[in-house]
């Protein structure tokens, strides 16, 4: 019985998906030619996540949905200029500050695009402009606030578990929780060639931040990686996925539809795994939130794909 991704999505059972048009291929180049190009598209991506994170604190309901999550997916993490640091390098930057303008032209172009985009896989019907009303009105500030957890701009500085020699959690210095976490092999090698200029902070918790990145209150809104956590874990929060130099080919086939399976999952009320206009529930009072957050809802139940090669992820996605 035929029962792929396609078909499971349509059937209410996942995120409808949405694959964005603009390619993540200013990280191709591995120097800091283009630097304007990487931090557009990763401001792209917060930007994306902050509409998501305010269509989210709409709701005011604790019981329904997930608090959203954006995965970087890296083809390197230990080379010299790997994608890993060159991400790392933008996130630090725009925690710093904003570029207004460039601020503007992301949002700008991210509205344009969903107003006239329809779903990659799902409601072939209408397109995507739900989305944008969370956009519009986007300020630099919702980006230290939804993103880094914080009130103002800042340095980044790491927390480090000495029993956990998988994990880097990032902060800024103007906030007491960390917004980011780096999943890697082995962190050490990582810490010595990258993160020397930057002050680090101890942790003795018992549990990583990856154990408990399903926790309501988890800090955590940025996941970095590479394969160390593509399968072999279930969330329902991730909404964005971008992958940086990865599944350019057919031949990533297994690791595009893994990565995205799991950010498809859904469970809008507790122990529901469909989408909320395909669940038969008779009950007045979710009647009235549907309606009520209509556009909220659509935005929760979306997973945006940013891709180094998009036609290649739609063609494995089909």
């Amino acid at each position: 019985y035929n029962f792929n991704l396609d078909q499971f999505i349509k059937s209410g059972y996942g995120k409808q998906i949405y694959v964005l048009q603009q390619e993540v291929n200013a990280f191709k180049e591995k120097t800091d030619f283009n630097e304007e190009g990487k931090r557009k598209i990763i401001l792209k991506t917060l930007i994306n996540l902050s509409a998501v994170k305010k269509a989210y604190g709409n709701i005011k309901d604790e019981n329904m949905y997930h608090n959203p999550l954006l995965i970087y997916l890296m083809n390197s993490v230990n080379t010299e200029n790997s994608d890993l640091k060159l991400v790392f390098k933008e996130l630090a930057k725009i925690g710093k500050s904003i570029d207004n303008k460039l601020f503007e032209e992301a949002k700008e172009e991210l509205i344009q695009e969903l107003n006239n985009s329809k779903y990659t896989i799902g409601d072939e019907i209408s397109t995507l402009k739900f989305a944008s009303s969370f956009i519009d009105n986007l300020k630099e500030g919702d980006i230290y606030r939804f993103i880094y957890n914080s009130e103002t701009s800042g340095n980044i500085e790491y927390v480090v578990n000495p029993n956990n020699k998988q994990e880097i959690a990032l902060k800024l210095d103007s906030s007491d929780k960390p917004f980011a976490l780096i999943k890697i092999g082995d962190v050490s090698k990582w810490i010595k060639e990258n993160l020397v200029e930057y002050k680090e902070n101890e942790t003795f918790k018992e549990e990583g931040y990856f154990e408990t990145i399903n926790d309501k209150d988890s800090p955590i809104n940025l996941l970095l990686g590479s394969r160390a956590f593509y399968e072999g874990w279930d969330s329902n929060r991730p909404n964005v996925i971008t992958f940086i130099n990865i599944g350019t080919g057919e031949e990533a086939k297994k690791f595009v539809l893994q990565s995205i399976g799991r950010g498809v999952r859904i469970e809008p009320i507790p122990n529901q795994r469909r989408r909320l206009d395909k669940l038969s529930i008779n009950d007045k009072n979710l009647q009235n939130l549907k309606d009520k957050y209509k556009n909220e809802i659509k935005t929760l139940e979306t997973l945006f794909v940013y891709a180094t090669n998009k036609k290649a992820v739609e063609t494995i996605l089909k």
